[in-house]
């Protein structure tokens, strides 16, 4: 691309080019100008929208607390008016008429989700409670442009309702005084009071591809909302005193899940165009639309910075943020319950409040903005071109001339003379230069073609001289590249020889020191087998004298075997004589002598065997002598043959300086040779050099010669003065 542009530009005329720099240097400002002017009302504008934001987030909040203070009123209206009776929360008819009075009073019309009279333990005693008329299956569209206010549809409960695990209520009871706030109510308890459908939202689907992560919501159960199901309530409780006794409490209250008449009334009244009540990072309602651009957003989560400065750090945040993939100018703010009235640096953020403007208004005034400048931009184009095109005339007329003096002493025209003007500006003066240029260029030819003539006389002469060093030198290469090829056998022989020599001395020693390990090898070995079979025979020896103390143990059983049989004779004798009472000794007496009858005859079977090992064991010990004394006398005749070996060795061995000598004699031979046939080859490298030299001046020579005849005829081209 920008090789296109530069071609395009040289080939511009000098007029073309002036009048574009010119119209340049008037439309480059006038961009720079314009585009400060949009960075500056940029700017300008968003902080106005900044300070009107913090004006529609105040309002937002005043609304808030304005809700809140209604609530608080009306139960302690309700509150007063039960004391001023005097009334018995325990007295059935008393009932009655404080259920029929919240009944009247809500006809008159009210907005609030439910009005509650509980006793001092937190438990209902009359109620009214309604919740927001809408198709709780889909989302709610976006607000038409007539506003209208919620309806709602009573919601018919049995009185009874045990709500004294509510904080706000127990904190309460608990202090005997009066406490309202933005409370977040969990679905067991909506589901008590008869609204877990109006807030139960659910958590809706949003875009966070391509967003980065400051700009995505927390992951689900960063903030407890009950995938979607806790309330927030504005909610106000009253305690009820008699006599000094707390009897009971009011509490009256308005779900802000799905009413959409704080939002909407504020965009009506002080022009915002969006808004929103966050329970936690959790849009319960809001004007923002979805993506579907049809259906309020609610349901969606706030982004991560936003959660993090407003619920975590309890500030207010005011910049640029992307609610459903838009990008909007917002203002945050946090909300508290009623935890802030009674310890108000402690208390945390149970909610947001937000307004914004969607940055595309501010793009639309830029756009305006641009299209002014761009507007102005061209006028200014336009002027300067008028101006420029006549001043560009005005240069590029004497130019013109001077090109077709320079085209005419190109075509080799000399005697072209420059058309000099009178002014003294920097075009006159180059009409002058390039005048004096053309005279000057006229005496240069003229010199030239004087000098060329003799010196294609000099060429001619030097060429024939180097023609015949040329062939001097081939004549030289050629000897010393024979005295060198000679050289360099006598070197591979040379190397061949030390080589073969240095392989028969590692050869010899390696051979002679493996066969001296291994003699010493096989004579150690051999007298380990002497002393194995030593070992041996003492083995043998043991066991045929632990077979002997086998035999007198066995001789002792069978003495013991006789003894028990005659005396299980006896006994049997005995028994005999006893008659029937001695039946059962003479069974035991039986059953000894059948035992001992058993270990006879198994002392016997052992002694036999033992006698036959002792046997084999006097066999092997004679075997084993016979052995041991084979395995000396071949210790002997191997260490006769390991004593004469190593005389061989040693002499083999003596023999590896003498190889050595040898190797280093005929390595100094090799060196010497190598030495000649490096000092040969370097002769006939340096020959060769200057046999090229010579080449290459011959060459010279022929091409100064060619070079000398070719600028004598471009010389002959040039018309000159005086040739």
């Amino acid at each position: 691309m920008l090789q296109k542009l530069d071609r395009a530009w040289n080939n511009l005329s000098f007029r073309k080019k002036i009048s574009l720099l010119l119209m340049a240097g008037a439309i480059v400002p006038t961009f720079v100008a314009t585009q400060g002017i949009i960075s500056l009302a940029q700017t300008r504008l968003l902080q106005n929208l900044q300070v009107t934001l913090g004006i529609q987030l105040n309002t937002l909040e005043s609304k808030l607390n304005d809700t809140e203070g209604k609530v608080a009123l009306e139960a302690q209206n309700l509150a007063i008016f039960i004391e001023s009776q005097a009334g018995d929360l325990s007295n059935l008819q008393q009932l009655t008429a404080l259920s029929q009075l919240l009944s009247n009073y809500v006809r008159v019309g009210t907005d609030n989700s439910f009005y509650l009279i509980t006793d001092a333990q937190g438990q209902t005693v009359a109620q009214y409670i309604q919740q927001v008329r809408d198709n709780f299956s889909s989302y709610p569209s976006l607000p038409k442009q007539d506003l209208k206010k919620p309806e709602f549809s009573p919601v018919s409960l049995p009185i009874g309702i045990k709500l004294g695990d509510i904080p706000i209520l127990q904190n309460a009871i608990n202090y005997r005084r009066s406490l309202s706030g933005a409370e977040l109510l969990k679905s067991e308890w909506l589901k008590r009071l008869g609204l877990e459908q109006q807030a139960n939202i659910g958590i809706r689907a949003q875009k966070i591809e391509g967003l980065p992560e400051a700009k995505q919501p927390f992951s689900k159960g960063v903030y407890d909302i009950d995938e979607g199901k806790v309330g927030l309530a504005i909610v106000a409780v009253h305690p009820i005193q008699v006599k000094g006794k707390l009897v009971g409490t009011i509490v009256v209250g308005t779900l802000l899940n799905r009413n959409f008449e704080i939002v909407d009334r504020l965009k009506q009244e002080v022009g915002v165009s969006t808004a929103t009540l966050f329970a936690q990072d959790w849009r319960i309602s809001t004007n923002v639309p979805y993506t579907d651009q049809t259906t309020r957003a609610i349901g969606t989560r706030v982004s991560r910075e936003v959660a993090t400065t407003v619920l975590n750090q309890k500030k207010v945040f005011i910049g640029l943020a992307n609610i459903i993939g838009i990008d909007y100018l917002t203002g945050y703010s946090p909300i508290y319950d009623h935890r802030k009235q009674l310890n108000p640096a402690a208390a945390q953020p149970v909610g947001i409040a937000y307004a914004g403007e969607p940055t595309t208004e501010v793009e639309k005034t830029l756009n305006i903005l641009r299209l002014a400048g761009w507007g102005i931009g061209a006028g200014i184009a336009l002027l300067a071109g008028l101006v420029a095109i006549p001043i560009a005339a005005t240069f590029s007329n004497s130019l013109q001339r001077l090109a077709n003096c320079a085209q005419k002493v190109g075509e080799g025209d000399l005697t072209t003379v420059v058309p000099v003007t009178n002014t003294q500006d920097e075009i006159g003066m180059l009409l002058v230069s390039f005048q004096n240029m053309t005279d000057n260029l006229n005496s240069l030819i003229l010199q030239v073609q004087k000098s060329i003539i003799q010196i294609t006389a000099t060429t001619t002469e030097i060429a024939a001289e180097g023609k015949q060093l040329e062939a001097t030198m081939t004549e030289q290469i050629a000897s010393t590249n024979r005295v060198a090829a000679t050289a360099k056998v006598i070197v591979a022989t040379s190397g061949s020889l030390i080589e073969t020599m240095d392989e028969v001395k590692q050869t010899t020693a390696q051979a002679a020191g493996e066969s001296k390990k291994d003699l010493m090898y096989m004579e150690t070995t051999m007298y380990k087998l002497v002393d194995a079979t030593g070992i041996i025979s003492t083995k043998l020896g043991t066991i045929n004298e632990k077979a002997n103390n086998i035999n007198k143990i066995l001789t002792t059983i069978a003495k013991v075997a006789d003894q028990t049989n005659l005396i299980s004779l006896n006994a049997a004798i005995e028994a005999e004589k006893a008659g029937q009472y001695g039946l059962g000794f003479a069974v035991v007496a039986r059953e000894i002598r059948r035992l001992a009858d058993q270990t006879g005859v198994a002392a016997l079977e052992i002694e036999n065997m033992v006698e036959q090992m002792q046997a084999a064991v006097s066999s092997g010990v004679t075997e084993m002598d016979n052995f041991t004394n084979q395995v000396k006398q071949s210790v002997e005749v191997v260490h006769n043959i390991s004593t004469k070996l190593e005389l061989i060795i040693e002499q083999v061995q003596s023999l590896t300086p003498r190889f050595q000598a040898v190797s280093n004699s005929m390595e100094a031979q090799s060196q010497s040779a190598e030495e000649i046939n490096d000092a040969m080859v370097q002769l006939s490298e340096d020959s060769s050099q200057t046999a090229e030299s010579f080449r290459e001046i011959n060459s010279s020579l022929g091409q100064l010669k060619n070079a000398t005849q070719g600028l004598r005829q471009e010389i002959s081209r040039f018309k000159v003065a005086g040739s």
